[in-house]
């Protein structure tokens, strides 16, 4: 019969015990936003973010934060991007709408 030394066995376990570093939270991934952005603004760039903002759960959950963290932020810059995308062209439609208007109304009188 072997008799096992308890203060030997902790230190092989001690030694085998890997420290990883703290994550840290755990990125928005932008999917509400995204989806918002898909709706309302720009359908190809808010596709875009919703496939982004779809992979970062999984990403993170399998332990590869770093990746998750960069598929976070190209979630969030498809998004924005879809967003300003709308507002620039519905500032130019209003501002050639409002040209025609005008110079409609001054070749009228």
């Amino acid at each position: 019969m072997e008799v096992i030394d308890p203060v030997e066995n902790n230190a092989a376990d001690a030694a085998q015990t890997v420290v990883t570093p703290d994550p840290g939270p755990k990125p928005n991934n932008h999917l509400v936003g995204a989806i918002l952005s898909t709706v309302f603004c720009c359908l190809p760039f808010g596709i875009a973010a919703i496939i982004y903002a779809g992979q970062v759960d999984g990403l993170w959950y399998n332990g590869n934060h770093d990746a998750a963290r960069q598929t976070a932020d190209k979630a969030r810059k498809w998004m924005w991007a879809g967003v300003i995308c709308s507002v620039a062209v519905w500032f130019i439609y209003f501002a050639v709408v409002l040209s025609f208007g005008l110079g409609a109304a001054m070749m009228a009188s």
